[in-house]
């Protein structure tokens, strides 16, 4: 499950790293901001199932 804190991916093949700033496990959203400046610097919502926990190191 994922959790506010946790550090993600867009899809299994996502390249930019976000953090889960809010979820709303009712509507199956995460609110989710960049990890890298690069990546834009603005939260943004997604849907739950489309964000892939990074372990720690990757």
């Amino acid at each position: 499950m994922i959790e506010v804190g946790d550090t993600v991916r867009i899809g299994e093949s996502g390249v930019s790293r976000f953090v889960v700033r809010e979820v709303d496990p009712g509507e199956g959203r995460a609110v989710i901001e960049a990890v890298e400046p690069s990546a834009g610097g603005y939260s943004f919502s997604m849907p739950l199932e489309a964000l892939v926990r990074v372990e720690s190191g990757g």
